[in-house]
């Protein structure tokens, strides 16, 4: 591309006294690409942000993956299962537990909860030990048994520490109705009380030690699995392949995605609308650009006709306008993604957007600045001003010189 296009193509965008109204429309094209590129960084960064704080408040308590046997599946074998599984490439623990609902009393006040039996040296005890607001989280050996529950769970039954509490487990919701006093039933303590700050847990679930829960849970409803960390998230895929082979029929093998499909979908849900909608303004300001260099075009017919009269040919007329769109293309995606990845990294480091700690989990508004998303969103948005520009740039590729002469005299 020679000097004399780019130099045409640069005089072009700059404003000439009969032609300042183009002028004033190419800035706010150019103003509306450039909002619109870097809000969608922002509110790609937001929802990354809280995806990532979910996603680690989620895994405190959830596993990568978990193997879920089938309820004829006999507990003397988790031990084989596990020392199976705990010494493949990838893999930092294997856990057993056993879960099941169970209904808790306390006094007249009842709770149907999730039951949770882990063993007392397990990982998870030691990050419930982390989250203690109350008690302790060490339990004590079987066959004496303790609970470790919710805030939540705790509040609604006004439980604290040291206070009993009764577990009934039946096969049916029937059972809890019409048989309970006769039904198997034992007496726990509360052992500690934990803020997990999710509410499956701290209003639903409570843990106790396997041999526990093992003896109170009915063999037709309690499940049985195997909690499984990996040493990195990365190596996710590969442990799953792994242990495909290895498991019974009627196994079910989950990642914690899975695990927490509805509320995954939720949130790829609401980034996906919110892409959308603020995508809108940069298509808006995409055809805005479009009319703007139909304009161009109008205006510049005479200088048109005189550069094909002199030699100038149809590629060089299409190059001149491809090249304005090049140049407000270029400009528009870099200074989008420049101001949206400064905003986004002054968020990370100052946090000047504060949220309220007693309320929130966090004391500023979580963002987390992806490269793939800002190539995406920049990439797309030069595209899309390349294509705005190429209609623009045909028509006046196909522009006869003698038109534009004529169109010059009427005007004179």
């Amino acid at each position: 591309m020679s000097s004399a296009i780019r130099f045409i193509a640069r005089r072009y965008l700059r404003s000439r006294h009969q032609f300042r109204f183009i002028s004033l429309l190419t800035l706010l094209a150019f103003t509306g690409i450039t909002i619109g590129v870097t809000a969608l960084i922002i509110v790609l960064s937001i929802f990354n942000g809280f995806r990532e704080l979910i996603q680690h408040q989620l895994l405190r308590f959830d596993p990568h993956l978990e193997i879920t046997f089938p309820s004829s599946f006999p507990p003397d074998s988790l031990d084989f299962y596990q020392q199976r599984i705990q010494h493949l490439p990838g893999i930092q623990s294997v856990v057993p537990v056993v879960s099941g609902k169970a209904l808790l009393l306390s006094g007249k006040r009842f709770q149907m909860i999730r039951l949770i039996g882990i063993a007392p040296d397990s990982t998870t005890f030691k990050i419930l030990d982390s989250t203690l607001v109350a008690g302790s989280a060490h339990l004590p050996p079987f066959p004496q048994n303790r609970l470790l529950i919710g805030i939540s769970l705790a509040n609604a039954l006004s439980l604290l520490p040291k206070d009993s509490a009764t577990i009934l487990a039946a096969t049916t919701f029937e059972e809890f109705l019409f048989t309970f006093p006769a039904y198997q039933q034992l007496a726990f303590r509360i052992q500690g009380v934990f803020r997990a700050q999710d509410q499956r847990y701290d209003a639903l679930a409570a843990f106790t030690h396997f041999t526990s829960a093992l003896r109170i849970l009915p063999p037709a409803t309690r499940r049985l699995h195997l909690r499984i960390r990996c040493t990195q998230m990365e190596e996710l895929k590969s442990v799953k392949a792994q242990l495909q082979p290895l498991l019974p029929a009627g196994t079910k093998l989950r990642e914690w995605k899975e695990l927490n499909r509805n509320l995954y979908n939720v949130m790829q849900l609401e980034r996906t609308v919110a892409f959308g909608v603020i995508s809108l303004i940069v298509f808006v300001a995409i055809f805005s650009l479009t009319a703007v260099l139909f304009m161009l075009l109008y205006v510049k017919k005479p200088e048109i006709a005189i550069l094909k009269t002199i030699g100038a040919s149809s590629n060089h007329i299409q190059q001149i306008f491809l090249l304005i769109s090049l140049f407000l293309g270029a400009g528009t995606t870099l200074s989008g993604s420049l101001l949206g990845s400064a905003f986004v990294l002054s968020q990370q480091i100052w946090g000047w957007i504060p949220l309220d700690p007693q309320r929130y989990i966090v004391s500023a508004l979580p963002m987390a600045l992806h490269l793939q998303d800002v190539a995406l969103v920049a990439g797309v948005t030069f595209i899309l001003t390349l294509i705005a520009g190429s209609l623009p740039a045909r028509r006046a590729a196909a522009l006869r010189s003698v038109y534009g002469l004529l169109y010059e005299e009427r005007i004179s």
